[in-house]
């Protein structure tokens, strides 16, 4: 979470180290799927250049390619993968032979998305904080499509579903507003204000 100032409020890291074998096994046998592993300042693509998806990379900026001794000492605040579903779930049952479950929470946030991130931390357990943060007279509205937003979905005051969003998150959600390929978010500030 970032203030007013641009500085984080907290920062909640991955056990780098912890996970280097794992993410080296995964860069040797799914090397169709590009891993990106976010620093608070960048977004760093360890996977090699020539076998990034040009979307993703565009979809994800800004990043750097580099190798993952580059970094292995910044702090990881997430480490995204992108590629097939079927590769996406082979590489999450591989999770329990390299001793990181429990140190680690991952959701798909998409079907060709599957993030790691540290412990207890998604967006919704982050609502709590800013709630604190701010104060008190304030309204939290969010807006998801997918699972990663269940929780944040939840614990909001508002919870808003896209239309294009999962049909478990429109079950949730408070209100349901246009797709999010419609200016989804301008739709709410327009009907919110």
């Amino acid at each position: 979470m970032i203030s007013r100032q641009k500085k984080f409020l907290a920062l909640y890291k991955l056990p780098n180290k912890e996970l280097e074998e794992y993410l080296r096994y995964c860069l040797k046998e799914f090397k169709n799927v590009v891993i990106q592993a976010y620093c608070p300042d960048m977004n760093n693509i360890i996977s090699p250049e020539k076998s990034a998806d040009p979307g993703i990379v565009s979809d994800h900026q800004p990043c750097i390619f580099c190798q993952m001794e580059d970094i292995i000492d910044e702090p990881w605040i997430k480490i995204l993968f992108s590629g097939k579903p079927q590769d996406l779930k082979a590489m999450e049952n591989k999770i329990n032979d390299f001793g990181i479950e429990g140190k680690i929470s991952r959701v798909f946030s998409s079907e060709i998305y599957l993030e790691f991130l540290p412990p207890m931390v998604s967006k919704g357990s982050m609502l709590p904080e800013l709630r604190e943060y701010m104060g008190t007279g304030y309204k939290i509205y969010a807006v998801g499509d997918y699972n990663n937003d269940m929780e944040m979905l939840l614990a909001a005051d508002v919870g808003i579903a896209t239309q294009n969003a999962l049909q478990g998150i429109k079950d949730i959600a408070d209100m349901i507003t246009v797709s999010n390929n419609e200016s989804a978010i301008a739709d709410i500030i327009y009907h919110i204000i």
